[in-house]
């Protein structure tokens, strides 16, 4: 393998890991940028165009903006336009926010060719080689821009996932908890594969384990996912097909839960390019089911998207895995709506140096997990 020579070290092949290697080159670094797949961008090439920027009714977080995250979707803007009028005048407005993953993609490679002081190793030719300490110079960084904490696992720098109990950090969040309002199933199911016989088993998905100790912790995950193009643009579109290796059974909760009455959600179109994502589905008037079977089917794969891969998703949607244990953790309230900038400027020493807490960066998002069990 050639020696290699860099100052950062990035592996991960996220829109963090893009802009970070475009920061650090910036500043006059070497940067070696490593991704965990061919194509850089993370979920914003892979589906995911509804940004949830400026989109809830209670607040505006587009001001948190900025640095390479504004840098990107300002060359975004100059494909769909109005971004700049947008931020100059502060004004709230979701659909500047919005692109397509091919317009993602193609922004990033053209972001990222732009500066001489990055190399990419592509994921090809970086899988499955070993490499000698003899092939590797000192490099002074090294970053983990992975959703999956995968580089920090290897190195066997201190991880957890789960959830804290509120004890660890005295957090009134964390911790499980049985009072919340939000679920995915809104009315009751039978939860047995025969229903009403608990010998018949547990439908796919349906764990009985118990719910947990009220403020102690544990190691669930929030699930993984696919994060779906779709378009209704028939000259523009694959019809769904059904995925290799499909089974019906695992998706009987569902189905139970619509003949319930539970809530049915449809696409809505918010991407430009008439396109939406999975997660951009909502029920604005309550369907019956041949209405709801109707809506779906206006709705395809764009064929102008993931070409490579059938149209599908390259990669899986991941909000929560590995976290680094530091000798810092950033903790509940350091991310509150409404909390003056002044008292996040919590100063600790940390190795013996004073840190400020302020400028780890700026959130953009309330504290938020979706439910787990």
């Amino acid at each position: 393998m050639t020696e290699i020579d860099c100052d950062v070290l990035i592996y991960g092949g996220t829109p963090g890991a893009a802009g970070t290697a475009v920061e650090s080159a910036k500043l006059g670094h070497k940067v070696l940028l490593v991704p965990s797949d061919e194509h850089i961008g993370g979920v914003q090439v892979n589906g995911l165009g509804a940004m949830d920027i400026d989109r809830q009714a209670g607040f505006q977080n587009s001001p948190s903006v900025g640095d390479a995250g504004l840098e990107l979707r300002r060359r975004t803007s100059a494909i769909y336009g109005r971004l700049e009028t947008v931020v100059k005048k502060d004004i709230k407005d979701p659909s500047v926010w919005q692109f397509e993953s091919r317009v993602a993609e193609s922004n990033i490679k053209d972001w990222l060719a732009e500066s001489p002081n990055i190399q990419i190793i592509k994921a090809s030719l970086a899988r499955g080689k070993t490499v000698d300490k003899s092939d590797v110079k000192v490099t002074k960084v090294f970053i983990d821009a992975t959703c999956e904490g995968d580089l920090l696992a290897a190195t066997g720098i201190s991880t957890t996932y789960g959830r804290e109990a509120s004890s660890v950090y005295g957090e009134s969040l964390t911790r499980v908890r049985h009072e919340t309002i939000y679920s995915q199933i809104q009315v009751p199911v039978d939860p047995y594969r025969t229903p009403g016989d608990p010998s018949s088993g547990l439908l796919y998905g349906i764990s009985d384990e118990p719910f947990g100790t009220p403020r102690q912790g544990d190691n669930h995950l929030m699930a993984f996912s696919f994060q779906l193009p779709l378009t209704d643009n028939k000259d523009n579109q694959l019809p769904i097909y059904k995925p290799e290796g499909y089974d019906p059974s695992h998706y009987e909760l569902y189905r139970r839960h619509a003949q319930a009455g539970g809530r049915l959600s449809t696409p809505i179109v918010r991407i430009p390019g008439r396109k939406a994502d999975v997660d951009g589905c909502e029920s604005p008037l309550h369907l019956d089911l041949l209405s709801f079977h109707e809506e779906w089917q206006r709705f395809g794969y764009p064929l102008d998207e993931l070409p490579d891969n059938n149209h599908f998703p390259r990669m899986l949607y991941i909000c929560d895995a590995r976290r680094m244990v530091s000798d810092y953790v950033i903790r509940q309230g350091m991310a509150v709506q409404g909390v003056p900038y002044d008292i996040l400027k919590e100063k600790l020493l940390v190795r013996g140096a004073l840190f400020d807490a302020s400028k780890v960066g700026v959130p953009s998002f309330p504290d938020d997990e979706k439910v787990l069990n």
